[in-house]
């Protein structure tokens, strides 16, 4: 007997075969491109704590000013456009899982990369553990993208994303 309920669908190819996404990137191509953006931002705050009156790269307010242009350059490259500079040269995108990539999804995978703003806060235990959450963050997600089938690490999976390569 039928309810009229349509079959189950069944599930779709592992990504690494799907046409329209492409393999997806390993830790080491990551790695490298997150390298190459890390040195833009590097630059770029430089250029910003010398030009702005006050500000000093290892005080709480160079942290939080380097944390946040960290955070802006990643969601707003990716969460319009899927790649960085970094992931550009080597062949890398963001893509998301199903649906379309946005600004959400883009602070959802970074949102990590702010947590230096909490160094502005004038407890300097604060900003010991924000720099404690930020080293265990980025050692998680090595841990998870080496460890799942898709190279997919826990901030992908918190956004819904893959990274793969495009050429």
């Amino acid at each position: 007997m039928s309810d009229g309920a349509p079959p189950p669908e069944e599930p779709g190819p592992p990504v690494e075969d799907r046409n329209d996404i492409g393999a997806t990137a390993g830790l080491g191509s990551r790695f490298g491109a997150r390298l190459i953006d890390g040195l833009i931002v590097g630059v770029g705050v430089a250029i910003l704590v010398f030009v702005l009156p006050g500000i000093e790269p290892r005080d709480p307010l160079g942290n939080a000013l380097s944390s946040v242009v960290y955070l802006t350059y990643f969601v707003c490259l990716e969460g319009t456009t899927g790649v960085t500079p970094g992931k550009r040269l080597l062949n890398l995108r963001v893509v998301p899982e199903a649906g379309t990539l946005s600004f959400e999804r883009a602070f959802r995978r970074n949102w990590w990369g702010g947590l230096g703003i909490l160094g502005a806060v004038p407890l300097a235990i604060l900003g010991v553990l924000a720099l404690l959450a930020s080293l265990v963050a980025v050692i998680s997600i090595a841990i998870t993208i080496a460890r799942d089938d898709r190279d997919q690490g826990w901030h992908d999976d918190l956004a819904s994303t893959l990274v793969v390569r495009t050429a």
